[in-house]
């Protein structure tokens, strides 16, 4: 399908993203949502994009040689309330049990786990990352500490509302000059809207 520093990216990678991809949308939305704005040429896209992304990525913690501490991943599987069966106290047991219904050896989830958290702290820094020059720091500086002076009158309303008087006829003639100002921009209700990055 695609290649990413000398990696493929194969087709069943490719259609379990979709799939992953398919599942996010429909717990976002609450389940409404019909499933043919879902189909997988609509998804390809982002999907095989997310998999690129994410190669980069696990070929950049590769050449850093980033880990996670063992501790840290023992720490949020225990955390997790997948793994226990009240809801509050993890059950070794119970998340051995859960790993094998899934074809997972421990050591298999705990790698797949300090991988997925390697890629979240990455994602993360990357999205808080900002570059700033010197000149830029200035300027803003300068826009924080500047001041303004200005005078200002106060004119009274009730001082002129008495003599004022506005006739029923000549509103009517100020609103019939002036229709275009009281006009709403059109609207439209829809319940989808399907965006197709190749015919934008």
């Amino acid at each position: 399908v695609a290649t990413v520093n000398g990696n493929d990216i194969t087709e069943p990678e490719l259609a379990n993203a979709i799939k992953m991809l398919r599942e996010q949308y429909i717990r976002m939305l609450g389940g409404q949502v019909d499933a043919k704005f879902l189909n997988d040429k609509m998804l390809r896209d982002p999907a095989l994009e997310s998999l690129i992304s994410r190669k980069v990525l696990e070929d950049f913690i590769t050449e850093t040689k980033m880990s996670v501490g063992k501790q840290t991943i023992d720490a949020v599987i225990v955390a997790d309330k997948t793994f226990s069966r009240d809801g509050k106290t993890f059950d070794a047991d119970f998340y051995k049990e859960r790993l094998r219904e899934s074809g997972l050896t421990a050591a298999a989830y705990q790698n797949y786990l300090g991988k997925q958290m390697l890629l979240q702290y990455l994602q993360s820094g990357i999205a808080g990352s900002a570059f700033v020059t010197d000149a830029e720091i200035r300027s803003i500086a300068t826009l924080m500490a500047q001041k303004r002076s200005f005078d200002y009158v106060l004119f009274p309303l009730q001082k002129f509302a008495a003599g004022v008087q506005v006739s029923d006829d000549a509103v009517e003639k100020y609103y019939k000059e002036h229709q275009a100002e009281y006009m709403n921009d059109e609207q439209v209700a829809i319940d989808y809207l399907e965006i197709n990055k190749k015919t934008l």
